[in-house]
């Protein structure tokens, strides 16, 4: 295999890496808007238990 083939195939590599990076970064940003959402409504509900005490 020549120079040029691998690093063609090198190339093609790291921009797989690269789409799956931002796939997984989206997916984490997905997750971490989901937790907040969940947070935010645990916490209006303790905040109305707490109101009616």
């Amino acid at each position: 295999m020549d120079t040029d083939t691998k690093i063609e195939e090198m190339q093609k590599l790291l921009r797989s890496i690269d789409y799956k990076m931002d796939e997984l970064m989206s997916q984490l940003d997905n997750i971490e808007n989901l937790l907040d959402e969940r947070f935010d409504e645990l916490l209006t509900r303790s905040q109305g238990s707490k109101n009616a005490e």
